[in-house]
């Protein structure tokens, strides 16, 4: 199964994606940088180079997946109504790429407000 995420090098994205190909899965994550797509390619990802003002690429890759999942952000709090918004047209062109499919998409937060070195940080196997 082919699972495209966004956010994937991200707190809890990067876990995510460790986890899905540990579990033989392909995964193919929006990088927007170069150190990102390294990321994504050292845990046994593909990177696709882009960022959620992409919708081309967002669009293309969503299409061309079994599944996605979307925990990227632009946790810019100055801006967060803008980065809201931008949210909002990454989801929907996400969603519009695999409309009239039985393709999932899912979208979650959940790390504003913790710091890394908590116990809600840690990992338990």
């Amino acid at each position: 199964m082919k699972v495209f995420i966004t956010g994937g090098t991200g707190f809890v994205g990067s876990a995510v994606v460790q986890e899905l190909v540990a579990n033989g899965f392909e995964v193919v994550g929006l990088a927007r940088s170069e150190t990102s797509a390294q990321k994504l390619i050292s845990w046994g990802a593909q990177p696709v180079r882009g960022s959620l003002t992409s919708l081309s690429t967002l669009a293309t890759a969503a299409a061309q997946a079994d599944a996605i999942i979307h925990l990227g952000f632009n946790n810019d709090f100055r801006h967060f109504f803008q980065a809201g918004a931008m949210d909002r047209r990454a989801i929907e062109t996400m969603g519009r790429a695999i409309s009239g499919t039985n393709k999932s998409l899912v979208v979650t937060y959940g790390t504003t407000g913790i710091r890394l070195g908590s116990s809600a940080t840690r990992f338990i196997n």
